[in-house]
């Protein structure tokens, strides 16, 4: 029996505005798994997610959400399988850290949609492994960029999907709680959770997801192992210039690298 939760086949999707198109992309997300989505700006990544969160509808293929068409489901019952985090998140109302995590329990309430008592702790475990308790009283137009990126990631989590969808979830976070969020996602995957991130940091992709799939143009271009992808020979057709791969000193994973400095900089008489 296949554990593949999410099955994107020959997905097209055009912007009529642009004529910018998304081509032939198929994908199998897989139970236990974090599959990493890099490519440059411009190669497609937000537009797949939304598609596979079916928010946008693909002018072609098909998309199987746990073996039924996702659009033959209610958005209630995706929500129940299927937690979605976007670059952006607005709000009209300046609601608090804890109302905002509390709402990811809309998909599981009954009746009236008050909270029982499961929902309340399932809230409190999602402040707690998000390191946002601390300031789950304060509204979102006091925290930080970062810390409010962690509420919404904790809101995600407290539907208990069985599929995150993440776009570029770690930005604006500071060093230690970009880590802090992949090991997060690490420690959920054992459960049967599939992951898929959109991230620019290549290096944390490389040490925390099982797989990743290379994005340009519309198109992907590769996808396998860190190990398969992070090569001079397939990195460098999309990103042409300056960038040196090494191995990581401890964990052996490829890591990229930047091979420009400012003093060669300098001394080819560019300004610095």
């Amino acid at each position: 029996m296949s554990n593949s939760l999410l099955e994107i086949e020959n997905i097209s999707y055009t912007y009529t505005q642009t004529e910018w198109q998304l081509r032939d992309i198929s994908l199998r997300v897989n139970a236990g798994e974090i599959m990493g989505v890099i490519g440059p700006n411009g190669a497609g990544k937000s537009t797949l997610l939304k598609i596979a969160a079916g928010i946008l509808k693909p002018d072609a293929g098909s998309i199987m959400l746990l073996d039924e068409p996702i659009q033959n489901l209610e958005r209630r019952r995706i929500a129940r399988i299927l937690g979605y985090l976007p670059q952006n998140v607005t709000s009209l109302f300046d609601y608090r850290a804890e109302e905002v995590v509390a709402m990811g329990r809309y998909a599981h309430a009954r009746g009236l949609g008050f909270l029982d008592h499961n929902d309340i702790a399932v809230t409190k475990r999602c402040l707690e492994q998000t390191q946002t308790m601390e300031f789950r009283d304060r509204s979102l137009s006091h925290l930080s960029g970062g810390e409010r990126q962690r509420v919404l990631l904790a809101s995600v989590l407290a539907q208990e999907p069985k599929i995150l969808l993440l776009d570029e979830p770690t930005a604006g976070l500071d060093l230690h709680h970009q880590v802090r969020f992949f090991e997060l996602l690490a420690q959920q995957v054992p459960q049967g959770l599939a992951v898929v991130v959109v991230t620019h940091d290549l290096n944390l992709a490389s040490l925390f997801c099982d797989c990743l799939v290379l994005m340009q143009a519309g198109k992907i271009i590769h996808q396998g192992t860190a190990d398969q992808v992070i090569q001079e020979s397939i990195l460098g057709t999309v990103y042409p210039g300056n960038i040196y791969i090494d191995t990581h000193p401890v964990h052996g994973q490829p890591m990229v690298l930047p091979l420009a400095k400012r003093n060669d900089i300098d001394k080819e008489g560019d300004p610095a």
